[in-house]
């Protein structure tokens, strides 16, 4: 029985325990000095998810505004992201898995710089639809490039950066959550809504060229 209970400890030392321990990556700062692909994707990505919550914070303003402060309409900002990201989330991952991944991210950020900046010019979000229908618009964008990017990632990076690239992702998206509504708050109060709406336009437009 002793015998048989090494074997079996052996075994789970070589067929679990070792690959895990194989398996290395290499660090931030490396990474990034490194791999000129993913640094080029990791700076445009914190340019735009930056500028995401500048538009973020004026639609929930905005509804406000347009509804005489209605917590229901402002809630519905959130609602409408939601109801449009569930459903659309398997059928663009499909698209990543069928088309060119770096054309899907520069389409997804080419298509927000154009359809922010028409509801900008033609002074579009008088209502409380037009704010919804943004939102929905520019989460329809989002849905579009996030699984491109994941599967972007091991066309630019190996196995070794594959895991720092990863957690950089997510840790990048955490600052910008933080930098984004701060900046974008700052902004409002200073600026007014529509300016905060320009400068998130400049950021799609900066990605997509960093992407092309």
């Amino acid at each position: 029985m002793l015998k048989t209970h090494s074997n079996w400890l052996d075994a789970l030392d070589d067929n679990l325990l070792l690959p895990a321990y194989a398996v290395t990556s290499i660090g931030y700062v490396e990474l990034l000095r490194k791999n000129r692909p993913f640094r080029r994707l990791f700076a445009a990505n914190m340019i735009s998810f930056v500028g995401d919550w500048f538009t973020i914070i004026s639609m929930f303003l905005l509804a406000g505004e347009v509804s005489d402060g209605s917590p229901l309409a402002i809630a519905g900002v959130m609602a409408v992201r939601s109801l449009t990201h569930a459903p659309l989330e398997p059928l663009t991952g499909m698209f990543a898995d069928k088309y060119s991944r770096r054309g899907l991210m520069v389409l997804a950020n080419g298509s927000s710089f154009v359809v922010l900046t028409t509801f900008l010019a033609f002074d579009l979000l008088g209502s409380l639809w037009s704010v919804y229908a943004l939102t929905s618009t520019l989460v329809l964008a989002r849905v579009l490039f996030d699984p491109a990017e994941y599967a972007y990632l091991p066309n630019i990076c190996d196995e070794e950066e594959l895991l720092t690239a990863n957690a950089m992702g997510s840790a990048g998206w955490s600052a910008s959550l933080g930098i984004g509504a701060g900046l974008g708050g700052l902004t409002i109060s200073q600026l007014g809504i529509e300016m905060a709406l320009w400068i998130d336009t400049l950021t799609f437009l900066i990605s997509a060229l960093m992407f092309a």
